[in-house]
């Protein structure tokens, strides 16, 4: 993909990126499919600012968190300004203030870049390039299910095969958890690890609390209640008589439904151990997963307490793509981004004029102004992964399809005249 960064050889700063050449062909192809579902379904893209003022964007992000931002004084105001690290405050904030008249639901989307620290003691930084979307002004399952069938959706329009998205339910988790008679430290080594899998490391923590057998074996069972539809209905025979965890069942059976109306629920799964975001997410929560790689590529769910704490109350649910990840699984067309014509020799009137006349009609058109002969043109247009060298002569356009050794020949004068059919060739 030709990211490069990570400090390489000292020349830009730790985990920041460039993107060359065939890497930004890459990434523009997969924001313009997405972009391009994201507005089928009514949403609109907005641009947010690269900084941030700290104490406005704290308000919207947790503890650990802020912990790694990266930080700075503005001068003259004194006022520390840090470099976003996640996009969806960004977006409560603007809705709380900008559009806070903007008839609702509100639907934008967005294609940013965000810093995180990640790794011990937040020791890394780490450029991330994400595109996703918000709903804002609705609650409820259906709305839910749209920003996942969106996502669903998307990646398939993009080629991506064999993914899943798994479904959980903060509101499932917190109703066991808020039932323990535990110490909030105790709490959260249980949420790591119901979040890591470690049923054997939950059943010793378990084993060292003084609670009801029924929770220990709902909350020794967690890490295993992952699967269909079903999962759904064990989730309710385990928790009988806890009233959050039974409301987000009832949620998440409900959000089902309207997945199956969209006919996305093949991609979909339960998983009702899903522990991350705990303290981000209010409801629904899902993650986007593609076999053979090993990370989620998108993530979202509902916030609807994150627009208050900007000072306007308003129900929310959104998710984001991984582009690098999205770029490393998705199938993307050998033609994404690249020129179509290059125009070897010639004079230059007649060059400009067939190259304005194909730029007129659509095509992406390149000309050779370094005066290369022949042979050189053609490895230029190979290396550039352009589809057609022309080449003007006194007689006409003798025209080479690059990837297959065709030739034919075009009289200029048809060409300038639309005469020749060109509805065949594939546009970059």
């Amino acid at each position: 993909m030709e990211l490069s960064g990570y400090g390489e050889r000292g020349i830009l700063p730790f985990g920041m990126k460039d993107i060359l050449i065939d890497g930004s062909m890459r990434m523009e192809y997969v924001e313009g499919i997405v972009g391009d579902v994201f507005e089928r379904w009514g949403y609109r893209r907005i641009v947010t600012s690269l900084l941030e003022y700290e104490d406005v964007l704290s308000r919207g992000i947790d503890r650990e968190v802020r912990k790694g931002l990266l930080k700075f004084i503005e001068h003259p105001s004194g006022r520390v300004v840090t470099i976003r690290p996640d996009i969806t405050p960004q977006v409560a904030r603007i809705v709380a203030t900008r559009l806070r008249d903007w008839p609702r639901p509100i639907r934008i989307y967005y294609s940013e870049s965000v810093l995180r620290s990640v790794g011990d003691q937040f020791s890394k930084l780490d450029e991330i390039f994400q595109i996703g979307a918000e709903l804002v002004g609705l609650s409820g399952p259906e709305a839910d299910a749209e920003v996942v069938a969106m996502a669903v959706e998307a990646l398939t329009a993009l080629g991506v095969r064999d993914f899943n998205v798994t479904i959980g339910h903060v509101g499932f988790l917190r109703g066991i958890i808020d039932s323990l008679p535990a110490g909030e430290e105790e709490k959260g080594r249980i949420l790591k690890a119901v979040n890591l899998k470690d049923r054997s490391g939950l059943v010793d923590l378990l084993s060292r609390l003084s609670i009801e057998d029924t929770h220990r074996a709902i909350l020794s069972e967690l890490p295993l209640l992952y699967g269909g539809r079903e999962v759904i209905d064990k989730g309710l025979e385990a928790v009988d008589g806890l009233k959050g965890a039974v409301d987000a069942l009832e949620n998440l059976s409900a959000i089902w439904r309207f997945l199956e109306l969209h006919g996305v629920d093949g991609h979909i799964s339960i998983d009702l151990g899903e522990a991350r975001g705990f303290h981000y997410y209010t409801g629904m929560v899902f993650e986007v997963f593609v076999k053979g790689l090993g990370r989620g590529v998108g993530r979202g769910g509902r916030y609807d307490s994150l627009l208050e704490k900007y000072g306007y109350p308003c129900p929310a649910v959104g998710f984001a793509f991984e582009v690098e990840g999205i770029m490393a699984v998705a199938l993307i067309s050998e033609r994404a981004g690249r020129s179509d014509f290059f125009i070897t020799g010639g004079e230059e009137e007649g060059a400009i004029k067939v190259a304005s006349s194909l730029r007129g009609m659509g095509f992406r058109v390149a000309r050779d102004l370094a005066r290369r002969d022949y042979e050189e043109a053609l490895a230029y247009c190979r290396r550039n992964g352009i589809a057609y060298l022309l080449d003007l002569g006194p007689e006409g356009v003798k025209v080479e399809e690059v990837g297959t050794g065709r030739k034919t020949f075009w009289k200029v004068g048809d060409l300038l005249a639309g005469r020749i059919n060109l509805s065949t060739l594939r546009k970059g």
